[in-house]
């Protein structure tokens, strides 16, 4: 899992290897509170990063059909 993907949050995008943005966003979630919008933009990014994604962003539009 070390391809790399593009990230966008906060409109700031950048690219990482999926592993380490799977832990560098696991580790956010971890540091805010569980029923913010914040925890909501990195469970979106976790959850597109985990599906496989290639590009993911914040905003759960991804997701959508």
């Amino acid at each position: 899992m070390n391809d790399l993907v593009i990230i966008k949050c906060y409109n700031k995008v950048e690219t990482k290897k999926r592993d380490e943005a799977i832990a560098f966003y696991y580790e956010a979630l971890s540091g805010c509170d569980p029923s913010s919008s914040e925890a909501d933009r990195y469970c979106s990014i976790i959850a597109g990063l985990e599906a496989g994604k290639a590009e993911v962003d914040d905003l759960w539009e991804w997701n959508k059909f």
